[in-house]
């Protein structure tokens, strides 16, 4: 060990990143092989957007409309290696155990975090301790270590020099390129969008072939189309990463204050009778002028057919609907069974939903603004009364029912 090496701020932090770096890369190459995780980062993004008040999320959605998640991500990679970096220094120091600790509790908040979440397995969990390992792993390697003490009771460090710490360096980060890479190639298995590609939409009984877009356009520049395609159709949730759900793994269950309660697969959807509709979707975030509302021919199964044979049971007064990353939506019960063609949609504009607007179904309940009505990757529904349940964005000020209103 050199002194002009330890204590130097500057190894510190590279050495702090370096760690951070190595953990990270480690947890994505683990959610690679284990479907069904997510990197750290995801779980406590999440936490952090269900925690935030309501006028921060409505101040980040009008700076960066579509684009909150992903400031939001860098700004949780901006903290981490931040952290990382501070820690990096307590070790240089030969504050080892300051380190270490301060690293343990991270992770164990990326612990709590996922087993916050909805469904937490130790595949969940997996990322975040071998992530928290690696990063200790690689503290204790490149850092310096007690060697006992002098003969005045000054504690001896001891680590690698310069030239052993370069190269440390350089081989940890090759190590944690490589393994970030392979995990996030390794992701691409669980995605969707093969499957999506396969699918064969059966035929609808009732079509929207009697109305002609073209007849809605005004050919006035700035102006939306009539139908907002598909990739450029508004994007809001309150998922971090798009959920990959498989059309196989998919199942609803639809219970609470109902006669008889049922549970679909995406097979059972295909095969009842299918409606197309042309309706809009609208955030209650959006301003007038605002690009947060888009209208699409949506193809489905009519919920109100469905929860006909569920029997409704007198008291329930709205349906709660719920995402399978946890997200929740209260919508009142008359907007679903008074004609309005409320629908459980499997496609969009014609073909599957794509994952970032529902994949494999979703909901889509005409007049009402998108957070009481549009809940995406839909898993489960219950009947319940107004009293007996509040949906994700009622504690937080907004709306019960979410009517859209007349704006000039």
């Amino acid at each position: 060990m050199t002194s002009e090496l330890y204590g130097s701020r500057k190894v510190g932090a590279a050495l702090g990143l370096l760690a951070t770096a190595a953990g990270l890369g480690a947890a994505e190459l683990v959610v690679g092989m284990a479907q069904g995780s997510s990197s750290p980062v995801v779980p406590v993004g999440q936490v952090f957007i269900d925690r935030v008040p309501t006028w921060l999320k409505d101040w980040a959605i009008e700076q960066f409309g579509t684009n909150d998640k992903a400031v939001l991500v860098a700004g949780a990679m901006i903290v981490i290696l931040g952290l990382g970096a501070l820690i990096g220094i307590l070790a240089i120091r030969g504050e080892r155990i300051e380190a270490y600790a301060i690293t343990s509790v991270i992770g164990i908040v990326g612990g709590w975090a996922v087993l916050i979440r909805p469904d937490p397995t130790f595949a969940k969990l997996l990322p975040t301790i071998v992530g928290t390992a690696v990063s200790i792993g690689v503290l204790w390697y490149l850092g310096p270590k007690p060697q006992g003490r002098d003969e005045q009771g000054r504690p001896i460090v001891m680590g690698v020099d310069r030239r052993q710490f370069i190269q440390g360096a350089v081989g940890v980060g090759s190590l944690a390129a490589a393994a970030g890479g392979l995990g996030r190639l390794l992701q691409q298995r669980f995605e969707v969008s093969a499957e999506r590609a396969s699918i064969t939409l059966p035929d609808a009984v009732s079509t929207v072939d009697d109305v002609m877009p073209s007849e809605f356009e005004l050919g006035v520049h700035g102006i939306e189309s009539f139908v907002v395609p598909n990739d450029s159709f508004y994007r809001i949730d309150t998922a971090l990463v798009v959920p990959q759900v498989s059309k196989d793994s998919w199942k609803l269950s639809i219970a609470g204050l109902v006669d008889n309660p049922i549970e679909l697969t995406f097979d059972d959807l295909l095969a009842r009778p299918q409606i197309e509709r042309y309706i809009t979707l609208s955030c209650v975030s959006n301003p007038v002028g605002g690009d947060l509302v888009g209208n699409a021919r949506w193809q489905g199964v009519l919920l109100r057919d469905i929860l006909d044979e569920a029997g409704l049971q007198p008291g329930a007064e709205q349906v709660v609907s719920r995402s399978v990353d946890g997200w929740t939506c209260g919508t009142p019960i008359e907007a679903i069974m008074d004609g309005r063609d409320s629908i459980l949609a499997v496609a969009m504009n014609g073909e599957p939903l794509p994952a970032q607007h529902g994949y494999p179904v979703r909901m889509v309940v005409p007049g009402l603004y998108g957070y009481v009505s549009a809940t995406k990757w839909v898993t489960d529904i219950r009947l319940t009364r107004w009293e007996d349940f509040d949906a994700y964005w009622v504690p937080r000020g907004w709306s019960k029912r979410g009517p859209v209103k007349t704006m000039a």
